[in-house]
């Protein structure tokens, strides 16, 4: 994870991988035994964080009876790590940005959106299931809504240099689509 604070604190294109393993405490052949370029290690340490980030969700899924209850401890759990780690946060922001021009970043963060949608289309599902929300819900619809969202609005804070009000912003967004979402909420209906 240090690759992504460098790239935080320099940006991609200005990171070196000489900064990378200069932080990591590691040597330049060791890097390259394991990846053949910055772009390489960039695209292994996206997959990693995402398939943590999911097998965290899948955890809670199972260990979370209430489908509103996993949402918050998903959201929690994902913004304390953010909140604490910054740079990480700025870094992997800098990667989308680069999936807007290289097709392989690009379909390896499409990839992990879809299995991270999976899994919150399926605590959806279940919340529709046992009645914490409303049956007539588009579980894929609204889990694309809260990763998508969240991840703009902590977008435009971080380069707004308020990644703090960001998080916040998040949590109000959290409150209001899973307040829509509960079942027979009505419009303006408080928590």
């Amino acid at each position: 994870m240090a690759a992504l604070e460098v790239v935080g604190e320099k940006g991609y294109h200005a990171t070196r991988v000489s900064d990378i393993v200069q932080r990591a405490g590691l040597s330049k052949g060791a890097l390259y035994h394991q990846f053949d370029s910055k772009r390489d290690l960039f695209l292994a340490l996206f997959r990693e964080m995402m398939e943590q980030y999911r097998d965290r969700m899948l955890e809670v899924l199972e260990e979370t009876k209430e489908a509103e209850a996993a949402f918050r401890l998903v959201y929690d759990e994902f913004a304390q790590h953010f909140e604490h780690n910054p740079e990480m946060s700025k870094g992997l922001l800098e990667f989308y940005f680069l999936g807007m021009r290289d097709e392989e970043i690009r379909d390896t963060i499409r990839d992990t959106y879809l299995e991270l949608v999976e899994v919150g289309a399926r605590i959806i599902k279940r919340g529709m299931q046992n009645g914490e929300f409303a049956a007539d819900i588009d579980p894929e619809a609204m889990a694309w809504t809260f990763f998508t969202a969240g991840d703009g609005l902590i977008l435009v804070h971080m380069g707004l240099d308020m990644a703090d009000r960001g998080f916040a912003t998040c949590r109000s967004l959290l409150d209001i689509m899973l307040r829509g979402m509960r079942a027979g909420a009505t419009p303006g209906s408080q928590p």
